[in-house]
């Protein structure tokens, strides 16, 4: 990765109107199978193409883009966005919660703020395509996460009370372990009090989570 250093930056996505269309070349070959589904917008690809300006206009999540300098290639995208995950605890005043739930209140124990990766692939394209020039591109994610992700999210703690990191990564297990082993996050357990609030987007995603 060492040729590779200090010839990407990040932007975001809504900063440069061009990549409305530079977008619509990124490509997640396992996501092929989704590709051409009418009325269904599903996986990391899609998301990028045809969801994630909008919400980023929104103020719903903020989407970057991690480009190459000299030929302003997508290399991989992100997305970041507030959330919180809810705490349990043995001595739960149930009859309180019922009170609140009435009254059309979600009570529970205690909440830590955190941040949310919500999104963070790499375009397929980018990696193939220097591949067959004879460099093998392996490693982007891992370089990217501590390059241009980690950093942003130190910003946000220097400013923000936030106190965990986390993602729903999809249901493979390679994907899975590539977070725990590479970046250190963790899955819920048996013991854990930590009870994450899941989206219909998420369901059937792995909750997975590391303190900052």
């Amino acid at each position: 990765m060492k040729i590779f250093k200090r010839k990407m930056f990040c932007e975001p996505l809504r900063e440069n109107e061009c990549n409305r269309e530079l977008i619509q070349a990124f490509r997640i070959y396992r996501e092929d199978e989704y590709r051409g589904m009418e009325g269904k917008v599903i996986g990391l690809e899609a998301f990028l193409k045809y969801c994630a300006w909008e919400q980023d206009e929104k103020g719903l999540i903020k989407v970057y883009l991690v480009k190459t300098y000299f030929t302003n290639e997508i290399v991989a995208y992100f997305a970041l966005r507030a959330g919180l995950i809810s705490v349990d605890c043995d001595d739960r005043d149930y009859q309180r919660e019922k009170v609140a739930k009435r009254a059309g209140t979600k009570l529970v124990p205690d909440t830590i703020p955190g941040i949310e990766i919500s999104h963070f692939a790499v375009n397929d394209c980018y990696r193939e395509k220097y591949s067959k020039a004879g460099l093998l591109i392996k490693g982007l994610g891992k370089y990217i996460y501590p390059e241009f992700i980690y950093p942003i999210i130190s910003d946000i703690k220097s400013k923000l009370g936030v106190n965990i990191l986390y993602l729903y990564a999809a249901g493979d297990k390679t994907l899975i372990n590539y977070y725990r082993e590479v970046f250190g996050f963790l899955e819920l357990n048996y013991d854990s009090k930590l009870v994450p609030v899941t989206s219909y987007y998420d369901d059937y995603c792995e909750f997975m989570y590391r303190s900052i």
